[in-house]
């Protein structure tokens, strides 16, 4: 597996696309930040509005991670790999070992670039060095939230092997499901709703919950590891199964 793990890390090391999004999203959040800081708008404003914001997008945004999945099938990489006397569990074990890594560091360089640009900003009333270290444990707790939007566009991909509906399917399913669930708990039956709290994407609005305790951290966090848990799974299933043509 640490030849498989290799190969991945010397393909996105080569591969444009995660330094453009890397330098992209940093710029913005900098510019944001900047032109905040000659509007006046302090940290409290960006750590209670503008962070919820983020960490949704970022979660839209994982889905171009998944695209590896997608390459191997375009290219027919995959069929190589396999007739390597490669097992599946371990091809595919090693590219979400290297994505989970991608995505860390891309989530230390980004939230550096924040932290550096949100001391341009007043500090507003209520802001204390307590705020800032509660934003970053709830970033912390969000990250098996990210990493479950990532297990489950993975399945999509390997499921569908269509690079444009895999997309819109995860896009559909963070923006529409939640609504569906509350349509049918009015309709069919109102206990329904509950499952609206352990869905992994509702998770991303104890950002806005600035009084937001240990016991919501904790279950956020535990609902972002079993979702990736049982989607990751999934997904490998699926891949093992698979036809490569």
């Amino acid at each position: 597996m640490l030849n498989i793990i290799k190969a991945e890390i010397y393909k996105y090391i080569h591969r444009p696309y995660f330094y453009i999004i890397t330098f992209i999203v940093s710029s913005i959040i900098l510019l944001t930040e900047v032109v905040f800081s000659s509007n006046m708008t302090n940290r409290v404003f960006v750590i209670s509005e503008v962070c919820p914001a983020g960490i949704g997008f970022a979660l839209l945004l994982i889905v171009l991670f998944s695209l590896v999945f997608f390459e191997e099938y375009k290219y027919n990489s995959l069929k190589n790999l396999i007739t390597s006397n490669v097992s599946r569990e371990k091809i595919y074990l090693g590219k979400v070992i290297v994505q989970i890594l991608i995505i860390i560091l891309m989530g230390i360089i980004i939230i550096g670039v924040f932290l550096c640009g949100l001391l341009l900003l007043n500090p507003g009333d209520g802001y204390n060095n307590d705020m800032l270290i509660r934003l970053l444990i709830k970033i912390v707790a969000l990250l098996p939230v990210l990493l479950a939007g990532l297990a489950l566009s993975n399945l999509l991909v390997i499921g569908i092997k269509k690079e444009g509906i895999a997309i819109v399917s995860y896009i559909t399913i963070l923006l529409i499901l939640t609504d569906i669930i509350k349509l049918l708990s009015r309709s069919v039956w109102s206990k329904l709703i509950i499952v609206n709290d352990y869905l992994f994407y509702n998770q991303t609005s104890i950002m806005s919950n600035l009084s937001a305790g240990n016991n919501e951290i904790i279950h956020v966090l535990l609902v972002g590891i079993v979702s990736f848990i049982i989607f990751t799974t999934l997904g490998g299933l699926l891949f093992k199964r698979t036809e490569v043509k």
